[in-house]
């Protein structure tokens, strides 16, 4: 009976003292820097954390005090795009003639202040003449926009080219929105490729100007329908780019390791020749073991025009983890080499108490760590909670506290097995002892 309890004891404690922790039990560290005081601080997750992290979920990462105590923290995904709700379409007016006259030589007659717009010019826009403008007319919308969905025949003729974004409220004063959106109506064998997407930095306007940048396209837009915000604004994307090798076991195919288990919600190739169309399958698997599997289909190119090359823009895919990477391009340009791979992702931020006495240190890295992350949701709303960011990597523990997988989970195992062989003891005793009082009896 001692000698069970006495086992038990010793498990507990030893599963206490685990939870002691110091800076030295992880392999690396970065200090925190503020610049001000305040009760909690946030700084946002570095690429270098998802490399040394040992734990899917980042559970081995911990904030440290100037006296090696663990702070509480709490670890949320930064949101990069808000929510938006269904696209509207919108009235759009082409402007011919003279870019540089644009809307300049427009008058306005409203019926209501959301009613008709009526445009006429003054002499100084043209009538005929290739479109090298379009207005839209977004005061039907009461919330700020998301992106531009463009739209154009089916029939239309190859383009690619470039597209300036403005905004106004009044037609005369300009703002500039979307510096050189990619545009893009390209055919690949059987497979056309489009790109007509334009991400709008949640900007809320009366009146939207596109303008072509460069050569227009053949075809003119017949329709332009917008995705309007419902949430917060935008933030910027952490990418990491890696160089893919050509796959040993699929002709034409190539394969990329991010080194990573990163959150990637988008992907793009780039193409080391001009000229380039492809259709491309990127395929993902978390481990040289699994089972590849298709996330998504889409064009990829990189042409030349008379303002340079032109590429196309990220493509979304759904939330991925996974490390290993594979793409097959098809089309009927030559085959590409030298292929690299770009994965961007909505990076994670670290929030925590600013609990004992500055300066803080982030550690992470362990493979025989779990997260202990707290409920942060508690504080205060008036409670200031200040930005911080990192210094450069240190070496605590080393790349010795980053074992293998198999031997953090053979020793979670022992400490369960003795734990459950304790608890049997103590059971198995005391139904000796009950068994003993009633033969007693």
């Amino acid at each position: 009976m001692r000698a069970a309890l006495y086992l038990g004891c010793f498990c507990l404690a030893s599963a206490n003292a685990a939870a002691t922790l110091t800076p030295q039990d992880f392999a690396y560290g970065m200090p925190i820097m503020a610049t001000e005081l305040a009760a909690a601080y946030r700084v946002q997750l570095p690429v270098d954390v998802y490399r040394v992290s040992a734990q899917d979920d980042l559970g081995d990462v911990r904030v440290f005090n100037a006296q090696g105590e663990a702070v509480p923290y709490a670890i949320r995904r930064v949101e990069v795009r808000a929510d938006s709700s269904p696209a509207q379409t919108l009235p759009l007016f082409p402007l011919h003639g003279d870019p540089q006259s644009g809307s300049q030589g427009l008058r306005l007659q409203l019926e209501s202040p959301n009613g008709a717009l009526r445009l006429q010019t003054d002499g100084r826009a043209a009538q005929d003449g290739p479109i090298a403008q379009y207005l839209i007319d977004a005061r039907p919308l009461d919330a700020p926009i998301a992106a531009l969905q463009l739209s154009w025949p089916d029939s239309s003729a190859d383009f690619s080219g470039r597209t300036r974004i403005e905004s106004s409220d009044d037609l005369s004063a300009w703002r500039l929105v979307v510096a050189a959106a990619p545009v893009a109506n390209l055919h690949a064998g059987s497979q056309q490729l489009v790109e007509n997407r334009i991400d709008v930095p949640n900007i809320k306007a009366n009146f939207y100007r596109l303008s072509w940048l460069g050569a227009r396209p053949s075809f003119e837009l017949n329709e332009v329908r917008a995705e309007v915000s419902a949430g917060a604004p935008r933030v910027n994307w952490s990418t990491v780019v890696v160089s893919g090798r050509a796959a040993a076991d699929a002709p034409g195919d190539y394969d990329f390791d991010f080194g990573a288990r990163l959150p990637l919600e988008r992907v793009n190739i780039v193409l080391p020749d001009a000229n380039s169309v492809y259709l491309a399958e990127f395929k993902s698997r978390a481990n040289e073991k699994a089972p590849w599997r298709t996330v998504i289909r889409a064009g990829v190119y990189r042409v030349s025009t008379a303002d340079g090359q032109q590429t196309n823009g990220p493509i979304e895919v759904p939330l991925d983890h996974d490390r290993y990477w594979r793409v097959h391009l098809s089309g009927e340009s030559s085959a590409a080499v030298a292929l690299r791979l770009q994965g961007s992702f909505s990076p994670s931020e670290i929030e925590f108490l600013a609990h004992g006495k500055p300066p803080f240190l982030l550690a992470y890295g362990s493979s025989e760590i779990g997260a202990a992350t707290t409920d942060l949701s508690m504080i205060p709303s008036g409670a200031l909670i200040s930005a911080a960011t990192l210094g450069s990597r240190n070496v605590l523990g080393g790349d010795g506290r980053i074992a293998a997988v198999g031997s953090r989970l053979d020793k979670r195992t022992v400490l369960w097995a003795v734990l459950v062989m304790a608890v049997a003891a103590l059971g198995a005793m005391a139904a000796r002892l009950a068994r003993g009082r009633k033969t007693g009896m």
